[in-house]
């Protein structure tokens, strides 16, 4: 009896020690909207630091780039083709931080049909939902039958111009008509091509898969969210009106050593403006 006692107490207290370790999170107020770290903000870190420093900074969902090594003592770039060694430690890190890779991207789609499934089945395998992409739309057709056989949203970004999809009016016509491709909208690149962000979403309306969400400073440089001139609280207003569901990821590309700071300042403050939000404390005002 008193070794039951004592293997029950033991366990107990090992559930116990667990439990404190495992890290709390924020949930957002909204039904299906998500905040992701992108990885690409601390590409100067392996993706396991990274994945402990999202954790320290309160994110539990995650956006990799291909190609982020994996950590000192593994050589290998995060994507589809990592080694066994690799998947288990990153498996073993986001099971100890109680995270999820949410997206995928900027990255390529192969071309054939073999390829994408491929790709597609790896990203399943990880619980990605979305992967981000500049594809041509040639490979749309093929694309986009797949990505709803495997569960995946594709989302089509854009990059300042002279890039392909700089304009957000011409992504929601190239996307026309596909149910699993729209937009993985870049609201910081929008400004650098003379795009304001509300104007960028309701070119899009309900085009947008998913966000890199940004706020710029008069430098058209990455400031902490809600500080900036991007009209960052009308553009959340506005998609929660066009019932936007998915994954806003924090891509913050002053890469100095206010990087975390300011990265937890977005958060916090993305958090408390969806929560206004949700409570309809800006109902009575109008959009933009």
């Amino acid at each position: 009896m008193m070794r039951t006692l004592s293997v029950g107490l033991a366990l107990g207290l090992l559930t116990s020690v667990a439990s404190a370790q495992a890290p709390e999170y924020q949930r957002s107020a909204i039904p299906g909207w998500t905040l992701a770290l992108q990885c690409w903000t601390f590409h100067d870190r392996t993706l396991l630091d990274t994945l402990d420093l999202a954790r320290d900074l309160g994110l539990q969902y995650i956006e990799c780039y291909p190609g982020q090594k994996i950590s000192d003592e593994i050589d290998e770039g995060f994507g589809p083709g990592l080694s066994e060694a690799g998947s288990k430690a990153v498996r073993d890190k986001l099971n100890a931080n109680n995270q999820h890779i949410v997206a995928f991207g900027v990255t390529g789609i192969p071309g054939d049909e073999a390829g994408i499934r491929s790709m597609f089945a790896w990203a399943q395998s990880w619980g990605i939902r979305a992967i981000n992409t500049e594809i041509g739309a040639g490979q749309f057709e093929l694309v986009d039958p797949l990505a709803e056989e495997y569960g995946l949203k594709i989302g089509i970004h854009n990059h300042p111009k002279p890039s392909h999809y700089w304009d957000p009016a011409f992504v929601a016509s190239e996307t026309e008509g596909f149910d699993f491709i729209g937009a993985c909208a870049d609201t910081g690149h929008w400004p650098r091509s003379d795009v304001a962000p509300l104007d960028g979403i309701l070119a899009l309306g309900t085009k947008i898969n998913g966000l890199h969400f940004k706020d710029l400073n008069d430098q058209k440089q990455d400031a902490p969210w809600g500080t900036g001139t991007g009209d960052a609280l009308q553009v959340l207003r506005e998609l929660h009106a066009l019932g936007f569901k998915g994954t806003f990821s924090i891509e913050y590309e002053v890469f100095n050593d206010q990087r975390p700071e300011n990265v937890k300042a977005c958060a916090d403050w993305w958090y408390k403006t969806v929560a206004d939000i949700a409570a309809g404390v800006y109902d009575d005002e109008p959009v933009g």
